[in-house]
């Protein structure tokens, strides 16, 4: 049986406007069509687009703003579904190119009504989001939230009834999409990267060879290009991290951009955790380089790192008990103070950690 062949991938960097409902989205997604356009030429099979590229970070700044937020009339009126008509829209470009796309946006689910979720999804190039093996659309959604700055709801803030409705399984929280043409897709959102490398861990496990990766507000170039290269390094995979070009603010009517990125912050890293794709520019533009996936499965065939090495043994006691409760999701940005003082106080009192 002949291997998958190498391809092109690309990373979409796009500004982003403050989305208030579909219209707003609609704009979005006509700029990610201009610079789907422009890189046509290359041919892509694989199109990864920056978080907020279609809804901005509305929610957010207004949690910011005014420390909480209805979150009911957002679920309603703001996020999108999957599927629905703004994949649709994105689907007439997957579509027209032929290619995959792979795109973050605040969704809601039917299985939890009123609230809304960071999630992550794969079209194909048939139009249609791709879907699991029990017929479920291909959703990831954000697994740990930066929550002084992010109001949506994780599985963890839901988890009893998210493993009721889901299983708890790796499948349930690390979900990979096997595509019969360009590998494995697994993904997850800015902090997941930065703050938890276990979410590459349990990506790999889980099959994923190509982690898509997207991020707005970082670190330091230095220090987030060093992230980046060393989860794919670590992980054996490639890394598609393309992050948000200049973010439109909405202020009485005038639209107020600035560099949320800080630029330089968008990369394509192959499996040893090598630069094959970077940008300089902090808004609409796209990097672009080749996914070799049958390279990927030899290299991951001969190393003596990554998921042949997990001594999970001597790892267990690490993950007993509980740090972060679950079913515990803030209201407000007071609530997320509240909870955040009790847990560093709770993780004080056992040793784990020492009082200034």
């Amino acid at each position: 049986m002949p291997g998958l062949r190498p391809y092109t991938a690309v990373c979409l960097v796009t500004s982003v406007f403050d989305a208030k409902d579909g219209k707003g989205i609609r704009e979005n997604i006509e700029r990610i069509s201009s610079i789907l356009e422009a890189c046509s030429w290359s041919e892509p099979k694989l199109v990864a687009l920056t978080e907020g590229a279609l809804q901005g970070f509305t929610d957010e700044v207004d949690w910011i703003a005014h420390g909480s937020i209805d979150e009911a009339r957002y679920a309603r009126e703001w996020a999108i579904e999957i599927p629905g008509e703004e994949t649709d829209l994105l689907g007439a470009e997957a579509k027209r190119y032929g290619t995959y796309i792979l795109a973050q946006a605040k969704a809601t689910l039917p299985e939890f009504p009123g609230t809304y979720f960071n999630a992550q999804f794969l079209i194909k190039p048939d139009g249609k989001p791709f879907a699991q093996p029990n017929g479920r659309p291909y959703i990831h959604c954000k697994n740990l939230v930066c929550t002084l700055v992010e109001p949506s709801t994780t599985p963890h803030d839901v988890y009893d009834r998210w493993v009721e409705a889901f299983g708890d399984g790796l499948d349930a929280f690390f979900p990979v999409a096997r595509t019969p043409d360009i590998g494995n897709i697994g993904s997850c959102i800015c902090a997941e990267k930065n703050a938890l490398p276990e979410s590459f861990r349990a990506l790999t496990l889980n099959g994923a060879e190509v982690i898509y990766a997207p991020a707005a507000i970082e670190r330091p170039t230095d220090i987030y290009e060093a992230i980046c290269r060393a989860r794919a390094a670590d992980y054996c995979c490639y890394l598609l991290a393309p992050n948000v070009g200049r973010h439109y603010l909405d202020r009485e009517g005038k639209r107020v951009g600035f560099a949320t990125g800080g630029g330089h912050t968008s990369y394509l890293i192959d499996p040893l955790g090598t630069v094959i794709g970077r940008t300089s520019h902090e808004t609409d533009t796209w990097i672009g380089g080749t996914i070799d996936i049958e390279y990927l499965r030899d290299l991951r065939s001969r190393i003596w790192y990554g998921p042949a090495a997990f001594k999970v043994e001597i790892f267990k006691k690490l993950f007993d008990g509980s740090i972060y409760p679950k079913d515990s999701k803030p209201r407000s940005r007071a609530e997320v103070l509240e909870l955040r003082e009790r847990i560093i106080q709770k993780l004080v009192e056992e040793g784990r950690l020492s009082a200034p």
